[in-house]
């Protein structure tokens, strides 16, 4: 779905893309359950996320198909791009980080051009609600330079220690 349609141009010359004609549902269960399927997985890439009390409130969403509100397990996006060429850097994956920004805890996974920011908790922070994935099916990406991406750093610092 995101893939095929390339809802974020190869090249970005703007600071924030706004994606719009999402399929809501499909769209976060699919999202949900690689947070879901990353929190049970035994491989090592995955050691770092843990759902605790939420896990199984997210697997009984995904039996049931339910969504959610967006605010519930909210999620966002940031464009990963070459700065200098505006490209889109969309052969970019890696292990998923995770971050607590305003009281709320999630994790940052890299696919398909997009840093993926998953909330585990029932509200999502001040300064992402204007970025969360919509009901209508919207959702607002800002662009930002890969080699500047905090969660991206971190990793790439983490692994030259190892």
């Amino acid at each position: 779905m995101w893939q095929v349609n390339r809802p974020i141009p190869p090249v970005v010359a703007q600071e924030t893309v706004v994606v719009e004609n999402l399929d809501y549902s499909p769209f976060k269960l699919f999202h949900l359950s690689i947070l879901w399927r990353a929190s049970i997985s035994s491989r090592l890439e995955f050691s770092r996320v843990d759902l605790g009390s939420h896990e199984a409130k997210i697997k009984e969403m995904l039996l049931n198909e339910d969504p959610g509100e967006p605010h519930e397990y909210g999620i966002t996006a940031v464009a990963l791009i070459d700065w200098a060429t505006r490209e889109l850097i969309d052969g970019v994956v890696f292990h998923p980080v995770r971050v607590r920004k305003e009281g709320a805890r999630g994790y940052v996974f890299a696919f398909c051009g997009c840093a993926w920011m998953y909330v585990v908790a029932s509200h999502l922070p001040p300064a992402a609600r204007n970025l969360e994935l919509k009901a209508d099916g919207s959702l607002t990406v800002p662009v930002v330079d890969i080699m500047k991406f905090g969660p991206l750093t971190r990793f790439l610092d983490h692994q030259s220690k190892l």
